[in-house]
């Protein structure tokens, strides 16, 4: 019957007149057979709410490239979003907002993009079993535990596994040892750059009698000042020390316990 294009065996165009059944829609969706990529699926091309998909699943997980920085050092939190369904999933918003104890510094994504000021990493779409990353670069600027949390907040069709949408990691910020007046900054790279090319003395000048002794392994002196005014670029006569580990004696002269540890030269 072509006025019931659809009444019978819409699977068999064969058994259907053709003409009529092209250009009628059987599976409500407002897209006509002859263009309908699955003329009997509702949700096929588009979602939309009257179809009724069939729920889905979005694994959400987290890492952090390094969970005990030192303070002001950056730090990498990477987030996935996985489709763990065979089918195509739109409209997904994941809200990762960063703790006061993190600057934000840059972003980078596989797929959507992330508004730093709301949170928002907004992804259109992800097809069957398709995985997502975005990963943040932040600045540590305290020295309290930190935590950063993504969950998953919107998507089409709606998610109802929702004990994988929610991934947290906690960083534990690690003060660095030489930021007290009268601490060695042990590890230093004397290599003319400009940048920490010197071994430092917290606040030596506050210590004007302190004196400073250091040994390779095998104890002998390479380098010894009284007092010590942070100059040393980790040379002996008139030569460049080889990267490697040093050992130190620091005497403060303020009447406080001379301290013993290493140093780590890398050039």
């Amino acid at each position: 019957n072509p006025n019931y294009p659809c009444y019978y065996n819409v699977a068999d165009v064969s058994l259907t007149p053709m003409e009529p059944w092209l250009s009628a829609d059987c599976d409500g969706d407002g897209d006509p057979n002859g263009t309908d990529p699955d003329p009997l699926d509702p949700c096929a091309p588009f979602f939309t709410p009257d179809c009724n998909p069939d729920p889905i699943d979005l694994l959400i997980e987290k890492i952090v490239d390094n969970d005990r920085p030192l303070v002001g050092d950056n730090i990498t939190l990477t987030i996935s979003v996985t489709n763990l369904t065979m089918d195509r999933v739109i409209d997904i918003t994941v809200n990762d907002v960063l703790d006061a104890g993190f600057i934000y510094v840059s972003d980078i994504s596989t797929k959507g993009s992330y508004d730093e000021t709301t949170g928002i990493w907004t992804i259109d779409e992800l097809v069957a079993e398709e995985i997502v990353n975005l990963e943040i670069t932040v600045t540590v600027v305290e020295s309290r535990q930190l935590q950063n949390t993504a969950v998953l907040t919107n998507s089409f069709p709606l998610d109802n596994v929702e004990d994988n949408n929610e991934a947290t990691v906690t960083v534990d910020p690690v003060v660095s040892p030489c930021s007290d007046c009268g601490t060695i900054c042990n590890i230093f790279s004397p290599n003319q750059d400009g940048i920490n090319d010197f071994l430092i003395l917290n606040c030596a000048n506050t210590f004007p009698n302190n004196s400073l002794r250091i040994f390779d392994r095998y104890g002998n002196d390479v380098f010894e000042a009284a007092p010590y005014d942070n100059s040393w670029e980790g040379t002996f006569r008139n030569g460049e020390l080889p990267t490697g580990t040093y050992f130190y004696i620091l005497d403060l002269g303020d009447g406080s316990e001379v301290a013993k540890g290493w140093i780590q030269i890398i050039r």
